[in-house]
């Protein structure tokens, strides 16, 4: 049930891995600080995922890979699922200081669950301060999902944190009015952004 939990942490000489045949990640803590502290990693290949769900999905996932400069999520569509419990975590802290990215793009990603506590979706990208460009052109859902702490401002309200680089986050133009009415919109993109610009592409 613990998908890739601490799969690789701390293989400190891994430096790439291909994972273009796997297309669904599930279970409870899937990918939990799956690669943390791969100091050497640089590719990571998830381009034929298109599902990862289950209660703390992603938390720390890629963490402190320092050399990180490349992960393909091509057709990855949903992140975590959408559940009652609290402190569910999905996504928080999943790239924290992957200071060698630039530019990541979802080009799949319909809906992040960002279900629970304020730790979900919570410094997601927390001190990746090289990366420039962010993507998600077909994204049109995020939510806090349907639990007695769902509506909890505090979800997501630092995933660009100290993001000193970040310029553009780019969505698709059709999603436009459902993305600036998703609950957690004002807080995912709004905050810890520095000085980025929110573009609603044709």
């Amino acid at each position: 049930t613990d998908a890739l939990n601490n799969a690789f942490n701390g293989c400190s000489a891994l430096t790439t891995l291909d994972f273009s045949n796997l297309t669904t990640i599930s279970g409870n803590s899937a990918l939990y600080s799956a690669f943390l502290d791969c100091t050497s990693l640089t590719t990571l290949d998830f381009s034929n995922l298109t599902t990862i769900s289950g209660t703390t999905v992603m938390k720390y996932a890629f963490a402190f890979c320092s050399s990180l400069n490349s992960v393909s999520f091509d057709k990855l569509a949903t992140i975590g699922s959408d559940t009652s419990s609290a402190n569910n975590g999905h996504f928080s802290l999943c790239f924290q200081s992957c200071t060698n990215l630039t530019r990541l793009s979802f080009p799949e990603l319909t809906t992040i669950y960002c279900t629970g506590s304020g730790s979900a979706g919570n410094g997601t990208f927390n001190f990746c301060d090289t990366i420039t460009r962010m993507d998600f052109p077909k994204l049109s859902k995020i939510t806090y999902g349907t639990g007695a702490s769902s509506t909890n401002q505090n979800a997501c309200k630092y995933i660009f944190s100290n993001c000193s680089a970040l310029t553009e986050i780019h969505f698709g133009s059709a999603n436009q009015t459902a993305i600036e009415a998703t609950a957690g919109y004002s807080t995912l993109w709004g905050r810890g952004a520095g000085n980025a610009t929110v573009y609603f592409d044709l």
